[in-house]
């Protein structure tokens, strides 16, 4: 059913992923005045992913939004069978969303959120994106079957 994965699936604990996120961006963070934080869900169980390739959808999320949201914090939220990462900055209007989330446009910081979708994808999850216009942007990462 849907999309073949690269490997097979394996038990992700979104919990560590998001705090091993953090970490790995804290410092790129720091300097550039933001603040990252990580909101856990002690009740979620883990789901089924591709370890390896959530962990990068994380990666170029949190650092597409040191790079271009202009904001001051970062938000990685577990929340049952998603993560979820958003930011406090300026946000993007629909058009703008539409154009860096289409596959074939090389501005510098669609191709991100681009490769974020195919990763997904190729996994088994899907990811949507949530923005308005100075009112910052999230990304929504979703294993529900």
């Amino acid at each position: 059913m849907g999309h073949e994965s690269n490997g097979p699936l394996q038990l992700i604990n979104l919990n560590e992923l998001a705090k091993e996120t953090s970490t790995l961006n804290e410092v790129t963070a720091r300097n550039a005045d933001m603040k990252i934080t990580v909101s856990l869900d002690k009740g979620t169980n883990g789901v089924l992913g591709d370890p390896l390739a959530t962990s990068r959808i994380l990666q170029n999320l949190v650092s597409n939004a040191i790079r271009h949201s202009g904001g001051s914090a970062i938000n990685i939220n577990v929340s049952d069978d998603q993560i979820t990462v958003s930011d406090d900055g300026g946000g993007m209007d629909q058009t703008t969303l539409d154009r860096i989330s289409t596959p074939n446009v090389t501005s510098g910081g669609g191709l991100g959120l681009v490769n974020c979708i195919s990763l997904a994808q190729s996994t088994g999850a899907t990811i949507r994106f949530a923005t308005t216009p100075h009112n910052g942007f999230s990304a929504i990462l979703s294993f529900a079957p």
